[in-house]
């Protein structure tokens, strides 16, 4: 006797169920945006009552401009947080991801961003509390070394997401791919922070250079 199996048409979710997902991720983006900022100015107030001392020029500028450049890796990551994690509730909503290497390549992105919003944050922190000043988290050699390992895992997600969907990328098709927008805001915030992680390695090293050079050893603060 012969066995008919049925097949059950996929099931589509409640209407209201991308909001709601839309809603919460918006929600706890802007509670963490809020934590990070009144944190931030508590350590500027904190390091305005006891300021580092520095007698290198190179010491200075790395105290004038570090926490501005941690402060805008933490905040585009954040951005970066959101976006991947509200791609990836709609893939998991309504199973319409393009491919796979689509997926994986927003999983890639989100463990990045997420990775720099923590490391980037209590960089920010220790760099700027009194208390962290000789912490040797605070040294260049420390600091290059977190760069270079968040800067390649920025290039894998990117160059993930670039290899499945070129067409989206370079080409700027949106033909029957749905999330179109988001997905290049994806892609556009992983090489703002490439960028500003390539910089920062390129300041590094030259400091690095220079203090070689000079025969002197560099510190972050000093």
């Amino acid at each position: 006797m012969a066995t008919i199996h049925w097949s059950l048409p996929r099931s589509e979710p409640p209407p209201h169920t991308s909001v709601t997902a839309t809603s919460i991720v918006a929600c706890i983006t802007a509670i963490l945006f809020l934590l990070y900022m009144l944190s931030l100015i508590w350590s500027f107030h904190n390091s305005q009552k006891s300021p580092i001392p520095t007698n290198k020029p190179s010491g200075q500028k790395i105290q004038s401009f570090a926490p501005f450049v941690y402060a805008f890796m933490v905040i585009t990551a954040l951005a970066e947080a959101a976006t991947s994690s509200w791609l990836l509730v709609q893939y998991r909503i309504h199973g319409n991801y393009p491919n796979m290497l689509t997926r994986t390549g927003a999983i890639i992105l989100l463990s990045s961003a997420c990775w720099t919003c923590l490391t980037a944050g209590l960089l920010t922190h220790i760099f700027l509390h009194p208390a962290h000043r000789s912490h040797p988290v605070s040294s260049v050699g420390s600091q290059g070394l977190w760069l270079l390992i968040t800067w390649m895992l920025w290039i894998a997600g990117a160059v993930v997401v670039n290899g499945a969907l070129p067409s989206l990328i370079t080409k700027g098709n949106c033909l029957s791919i749905v999330y179109c927008g988001q997905l290049r805001t994806l892609f556009a915030l992983a090489v703002l922070e490439i960028v500003t992680f390539s910089g920062s390695l390129a300041v590094l090293t030259f400091l690095i250079w220079s203090s070689a050079r000079n025969g002197h050893r560099i510190h972050t603060p000093q």
